[in-house]
């Protein structure tokens, strides 16, 4: 190994540590915004079912999905891979900005269909039953 080898792994590693470091505030959004659904869902779904249940705040949900998710890793026994299923492999993975946007895209696209689902429960449906001679 040369000495220019030695520079090249030292940035890609300063270059992997400071993506990393960056990543952390999206992964603390991403975090919060789990909860924020949870929170919004329990304050939609649950509440009008049950009025008597309290009402835990934002941290406590946070803590619920970070408890949910540490509970339902799946972990398996890793199989040996020839050189070519590893390359195959490391090319289908998702890199930590692709993990982030789906994350926030799909938080955010559940929190919509909650608050649609909130909106088209809370409709008063009796001008339908009274059209409809029901």
């Amino acid at each position: 190994m040369s000495f220019d080898d030695d520079k090249v792994d030292m940035h890609r590693a300063i270059g992997k540590t400071v993506a990393f470091l960056a990543a952390v505030p999206g992964w603390l959004a991403v975090v919060l915004l789990g909860g924020l659904v949870l929170y919004k869902y329990w304050g939609w779904f649950v509440l009008p079912a049950f009025p008597g249940v309290p009402t835990p705040t934002i941290l406590h949900f946070v803590g619920l999905k970070l408890f949910l998710g540490v509970a339902t890793i799946k972990v398996s026994a890793p199989k040996k891979k020839t050189e070519s299923e590893k390359e195959e492999a490391k090319s289908r993975e998702a890199g930590v900005w692709e993990q982030l946007a789906f994350s926030l895209w799909m938080y955010g696209c559940m929190l919509l269909v909650g608050w649609l689902t909130h909106m088209l429960i809370s409709i008063d449906w009796h001008w339908a039953n009274n059209t409809l001679g029901m």
